[in-house]
């Protein structure tokens, strides 16, 4: 069931389709920069990368390949900020930031963004896809303890904490149950106070265990994040006691 929150947390969304074998000249690069100016005519930047080169899965551990040349990672804003592509040789991601609608109005501008990588790059298999939801929470008051509000808070009553104090805890579900196509990981971090509010991240990630690999084609890799937005949803909602889906004014 898809609840609805009045006062929702939400600062950014992400919605990864990472390549095995993206070929992405400059050439390409130059392509998909023409064909989407106008459309993400904001900020732009060129990230630097080195990663390691994953070739392939071997009793569930990945297999490395040669280290790659050094090669770019390109970023392309809207002009209004609300709206990211981010394309290289690893990786085609869609990113929607505030104000953040709704993931079914965000399909049509990213499968239309897919499709141009997958000509431009030539990909044809899928080293991993994740969908990332990053949430900001201000709590009204730091007298209140954050466990009021949220279902995880990891205990430090013995170590003599306070209830507001540095940590990250993360835990992981199950995205897709029985079908081995992923998991859900739930983080929460203190984020510190703003003004005498303490702020919190929720951060929800769902990622693919590509056993078995998922093809690199809209139908495959669309299937995939539709249905890994339910669990997200559930996990957002089973993180927050009634206190917390109260306070961001949860609708009936």
């Amino acid at each position: 069931m898809v609840r609805k929150y009045i006062k929702t947390p939400l600062v950014e969304a992400v919605f990864e389709f990472a390549p095995l074998d993206a070929k992405l000249n400059e050439a390409a690069v130059k392509r998909l920069d023409s064909q989407f100016q106008s459309e993400y005519s904001g900020s732009r930047d060129e990230v630097p990368c080195s990663p390691l080169v994953i070739t392939g899965y071997k009793d569930g551990k990945p297999v490395l390949g040669s280290p790659p040349e050094p090669f770019f990672r390109y970023r392309r804003w809207n002009s209004a900020g609300s709206r990211l592509i981010q394309f290289s040789k690893d990786l085609c991601a869609f990113n929607a930031l505030k104000p953040y609608t709704h993931f079914e109005e965000y399909l049509p501008a990213m499968e239309r963004f897919f499709q141009a990588f997958v000509k431009e790059s030539n990909a044809q298999k899928t080293l991993f896809l994740g969908q990332r939801y990053i949430n900001r929470i201000a709590l009204p008051s730091r007298d209140e303890p954050a466990s009021d509000y949220f279902r995880f808070f990891p205990k430090l009553d013995e170590l003599s904490k306070p209830d507001h104090c540095p940590f990250s805890l993360n835990i992981q579900v199950d995205a897709l149950p029985g079908e081995k196509q992923g998991c859900v990981m739930l983080t929460l971090v203190f984020h510190g106070f703003e003004e005498s509010r303490p702020v919190y991240i929720l951060d929800l990630y769902a990622q693919t265990s590509n056993s078995p690999p998922i093809a690199f084609d809209w139908d495959s890799v669309s299937k995939w994040q539709k249905r890994a937005h339910i669990p997200i949803e559930n996990a957002f909602n089973s993180a927050l006691t009634k206190k917390g889906q109260e306070f961001l004014g949860l609708e009936e």
